[in-house]
């Protein structure tokens, strides 16, 4: 469906699984939701607020707890965070396997501890 227009004349006739394909599109592809939009045929107005009610679908907590919908930029702050700490973790793992790779290198030349057996 992507990059064609849909055959339906209006929101209604999009069927559940195309709604919330396109808003989850557009939080995490690189388009942005003009782009997204413009290949999909649909508005922006139209697009947030298939976004919300994706987000407002959630089931209130057990125990009589609230949950409210989070809100789109709620959502898209938290796909940045999401985004960064993905950078970090992988920053992290790359410097520990170079560390553990120096490590083995410097041991296999000498003895690690001097007096060591």
């Amino acid at each position: 469906m992507r990059g064609e227009r849909h055959p339906a004349s209006d929101a209604a006739a999009f069927p559940v699984e195309d709604k919330i394909r396109i808003a989850f599109d557009g939080l995490h592809d690189g388009d942005s939701i003009a782009e997204l939009c413009r290949k999909e045929g649909i508005a922006q107005s139209l697009y947030y607020t298939w976004l919300e009610g994706v987000h407002g679908r959630r089931q209130a907590p057990p125990g009589g707890d609230t949950a409210r919908a989070a809100t789109t930029s709620e959502v898209q702050d938290l796909c940045r965070e999401a985004r960064g700490l993905k950078k970090c973790v992988a920053n992290l793992t790359l410097e520990n396997q170079l560390l553990r790779k120096q490590d083995r290198e410097w041991g296999r030349g000498r003895m690690r501890h001097p007096g060591g057996h």
